[in-house]
């Protein structure tokens, strides 16, 4: 893995496991999708864009805040960073003089409170449901958990 692909938290996370959706061959990554198999941050997406970097550092950050316990939790986070990015987006064009819809920025600020709100009632459990942590920041960071593994 190449320095770029690594990222600032990449030595932080590595506790957490990802999801894994298995095939009939579950060692092979290339019979997985880029995102499952942690190589692309999002579908049709390459991740270098300034907002790309934004949400994939937004997900670290949540992780970092409140950890995963599961699937669930991964799309919790998931969403708390698109609506945050979201949210950003349209301050920074409210702070440049555009015209922007201040109650939707009020509507996605309640529904990222409430997701923030679930993470931290879910984070303050003690274990993991289903025995599995996913490795989120390991899919963001490209690292393969599967490595070894055969």
């Amino acid at each position: 893995m190449d320095k770029s692909s690594r990222g600032r938290f990449a030595g932080q996370m590595q506790h957490v496991r990802k999801p894994v959706a298995h095939t009939s061959r579950p060692g092979r990554p290339q019979d997985r999708s880029k995102v499952t198999n942690g190589t692309g941050l999002l579908s049709g997406i390459d991740g270098r864009s300034s907002n790309a970097r934004r949400y994939k550092d937004l997900i670290i950050g949540f992780v970092a805040q409140f950890g995963l316990r599961g699937d669930a939790d991964v799309a919790l986070v998931e969403t708390a960073a698109a609506l945050k990015l979201r949210i950003e987006m349209q301050t920074a064009l409210m702070c440049t003089g555009e015209r922007v819809d201040v109650q939707e920025i009020g509507r996605l600020s309640s529904e990222l409170r409430h997701i923030l709100s679930d993470l931290k009632s879910r984070a303050q459990v003690d274990e993991p449901v289903g025995g599995t942590i996913p490795n989120l920041s390991a899919v963001l960071m490209g690292a393969d958990d599967d490595e070894g593994d055969d």
